[in-house]
């Protein structure tokens, strides 16, 4: 499962990569948040039953942001918040090369936040090494994470090196 996630973050990065040649064609304007290579647009696209797949999700809340002493701004920045019948997603990894908002960025979170299997029970240090392996991190000078548990406990984990 590790290596498939890994395949596919390098699958999007390789395809974000591709689309910054030197080629003179037009351009368009294209909205925040969105892909910019319809190749990558075919891969981030909603799956049809998306508010299946946001209940199936075990956090109601889930915000981290890892930094690197390289990187004043968080070199992974992951938010997902369902809240009213409404989801916001955010995912920001400089990994992978990915910056991506609302749809798309939810697009590519959700197996991600399925494949972490985080839980109310696990140790600060269980959850840490978990989410730093799942996103690709190596290191970081500050971790900050932030779960509500749909069982409905908050845990947040906070460690600075």
């Amino acid at each position: 499962m590790k290596n498939s996630l890994v395949s596919s973050l390098f699958l999007v990065s390789t395809l974000l990569l591709s689309g910054c040649g030197d080629s003179k064609e037009d351009t368009q304007e294209i909205p925040e948040g969105m892909a910019s290579d319809p190749k990558q647009d075919a891969i981030v696209e909603q799956p049809a039953n998306v508010e299946e797949q946001i209940k199936d999700l075990p956090y109601n809340k889930f915000k981290l942001a890892i930094y690197t002493k390289e990187n004043k701004d968080a070199t992974v920045l992951a938010e997902f918040d369902k809240k009213d019948g409404e989801t916001e997603a955010i995912y920001r990894n400089d990994y992978a090369s990915t910056d991506l908002k609302g749809d798309p960025a939810f697009a590519l979170l959700q197996p991600i936040l399925i494949e972490l299997q985080l839980n109310q029970e696990m140790s600060e240090e269980e959850v840490i090494q978990h989410v730093m392996n799942t996103f690709g991190a190596e290191d970081y000078s500050s971790f900050e994470l932030e779960i509500d548990y749909v069982e409905g406990k908050e845990i947040k984990y906070n460690r600075t090196k």
